[in-house]
């Protein structure tokens, strides 16, 4: 009985180091974007973030002025946790009166 009880303990730890739920990691993500340097080096400081936009890949950040998408790469995991994940900021683009 004991046996079980342990496999059964093991069993719910486990799961509960599991991948994160999308909202948690939705925000790890963004997180880690608005405080990566190469952000601040890619867009003025004197703009202000307007809107954060999941996108098929990562996200898309709009200031008055300009766009920028970042793609969120995942990376392989080795053992349950977290999504582990790297960020490649492309070149930003003007905004059209449009948009």
């Amino acid at each position: 009985m004991r046996k079980w009880c342990l496999y059964f303990l093991i069993l719910i730890s486990s799961s509960v180091y599991s991948a994160l739920p999308p909202l948690v990691q939705s925000i790890n993500e963004i997180k880690a974007i608005l405080l990566d340097n190469r952000l601040s080096e890619i867009i003025p400081v004197a703009e202000s973030i307007e809107k954060i936009i999941k996108i098929e890949h990562g996200y898309l950040l709009l200031t008055p002025k300009y766009g920028l998408k970042v793609n969120v790469n995942y990376l392989p995991q080795e053992k349950p946790g977290p999504l582990r994940f790297n960020l490649h900021f492309q070149e930003p683009f003007p905004r059209k009166e449009s948009d």
